[in-house]
C-alpha cells in the first residue's frame, strides 16, 4: 500500500510502480479464475469451491475475503456456462427459476450468520460438505439402474399357480424359485430404503425445488460457495427419482394392458442428462451468487483489486469448459465430479484452523 501512495505523487500519470502492483495482482488472479471456470463448467459448480482455497493459499487473502471474492467471480462462470448450455438446449428453465427465487431470498441470511462463525471452522465445514457431495452423481446411476420392478418383486407378484404373466402357460417349479437371500441383500435393503426416502422427498417436485433452493441459498451465503456446487447433486437426485417413478408407472401400465384391463400407458418422461443438470444449475445459481457476494462486499470482505482478474479468468475458463463438457461423455463428467470434489474436500478438512487478521483496506 505504501508503494501505491508514493506512485500517485506526480500528476504525470501512473508510474512504473503502480503498473507493477497492478500486474502483481492480475497475474495470480487470472489463472485461478481460468482454472476454476473451466473446472466449474465441467463439474456443475460455480467454481467458488476451487477459488477459495487458491485465493487463501496463493493470494494470501483472509478466508472470508476469499469467500466474498469467489462468490462474485463465480457469477462469471455461471453466466458464461449458462449461455452455452442454453444455446445447446440443456437448461430446464422452470426448475431453474424456482431454485433461483428461494435461493436468492435466503443467501443474505447465511451471510449474516457466517460472520459470527470462525473462518477456519467454515473452511473445514466446506471440506466435509464436498466429501459428502462427491458420490452423489454416481448414486444417480444406481438409482436409475435400479428403477422399475426388480426380479424379486416380479417373482413375488407372480400368481402361486406358476403361470407365465405373458403367455399364460403353466411353468414347472424350479430350484431357483426357492427364496434365498442374495449376496448383496443387506446393501439392497439399504438401497431400497434410500430410494423410498427420496420418493417421499420428491413427491411434489415443486416443493422439493423450492425447499432445496432455500437450503442452498442459506448454505451458499454461510460457506461462501456458489449454488451450483449444491444444485448439481440435488437436481441429479430429483430427476433420477422422477424418472424412476415414471418407469415404474409405465411398467405397471404395461402389465395391466397385457392382462386385459385396457389401461393406457402414461406419457414418457423426458430424461434429464447430466448436461441438462449442469446447465440448469448454472442458470439457477447466477442471481443467488450475486446476492451473497454483495452481502460480503457490503461488509468490506471482497478484494476488488483481484476481482477483475478472477472474473476475466472465470468468463474465459467457463466458456472453454462448457464447450468441452458438451463434447465429452457424461460418464467422464460424473467421474471427474467425484474425484475433484473428494480431493478438494479432503484437503480442506486437513487444513489447519488459523485465526485470521482483518484485511487492510
Amino acid at each position: 500500500m505504501a508503494t501505491a501512495r508514493l506512485s500517485t505523487g506526480s500528476g504525470a500519470g501512473p508510474s512504473r510502480t503502480t503498473t507493477s502492483v497492478w500486474w502483481r495482482r492480475l497475474v495470480p488472479a487470472f489463472p485461478i479464475g481460468l482454472a476454476a471456470g473451466f473446472g466449474g463448467a465441467c463439474a456443475g459448480a460455480g467454481g467458488a469451491v476451487f477459488m477459495i482455497p487458491a485465493l487463501v493459499r496463493y493470494v494470501k487473502l483472509p478466508q472470508r475475503v476469499a469467500q466474498g471474492t469467489a462468490l462474485l467471480a463465480s457469477c462469471g462462470t455461471a453466466f458464461s456456462s449458462a449461455v452455452h448450455y442454453a444455446l445447446a438446449g440443456y437448461v430446464d428453465a422452470s426448475a431453474a427459476f424456482q431454485l433461483m427465487v428461494c435461493s436468492a431470498a435466503l443467501a443474505p441470511v447465511g451471510v449474516a450468520i457466517g460472520q459470527r462463525l470462525n473462518a477456519g471452522v467454515l473452511r473445514r465445514a466446506l471440506g466435509v460438505l464436498l466429501v459428502l457431495l462427491a458420490p452423489l452423481l454416481p448414486l444417480r446411476d444406481r438409482l436409475l439402474g435400479s428403477s422399475g420392478p426388480s426380479a424379486s418383486s416380479t417373482t413375488a407378484a407372480t400368481p402361486a399357480t406358476g403361470t407365465h404373466p405373458e403367455t399364460g402357460s403353466r411353468a414347472k417349479p424350479t430350484a431357483s424359485a426357492a427364496p434365498a437371500e442374495p449376496i448383496g441383500g443387506a446393501w439392497s435393503r439399504v438401497d431400497d430404503e434410500t430410494r423410498s426416502l427420496l420418493a417421499v422427498m420428491t413427491a411434489s417436485m415443486d416443493w422439493a425445488l423450492l425447499s432445496t433452493g432455500s437450503a442452498v441459498g442459506f448454505l451458499s451465503g454461510l460457506l461462501g460457495v456458489s449454488g451450483g456446487t449444491l444444485f448439481t447433486p440435488a437436481l441429479a437426485l430429483f430427476y433420477a427419482s422422477q424418472e424412476r417413478d415414471a418407469k415404474a408407472a409405465a411398467a405397471v401400465a404395461g402389465t395391466e394392458s397385457l392382462s386385459g384391463q385396457g389401461r393406457s400407458a402414461p406419457a414418457p418422461t423426458k430424461r434429464h442428462g447430466l448436461h441438462t443438470i449442469i446447465g440448469t444449475a448454472m442458470f439457477a445459481m447466477l442471481f443467488p451468487a450475486a446476492v451473497a457476494g454483495f452481502g460480503y462486499a457490503r461488509r468490506g470482505q471482497v478484494s476488488f483489486a483481484h476481482l477483475p482478474g478472477v472474473i476475466l479468468g472465470t468468463l474465459t475458463g467457463a466458456s472453454l469448459g462448457s464447450q468441452f463438457a458438451l463434447l465429452v461423455d457424461e460418464s467422464v463428467l460424473r467421474f471427474g465430479f467425484a474425484v475433484v470434489f473428494m480431493t478438494l474436500g479432503i484437503r480442506l478438512m486437513r487444513a489447519p484452523v488459523v485465526i485470521e487478521s482483518p484485511i487492510a483496506r
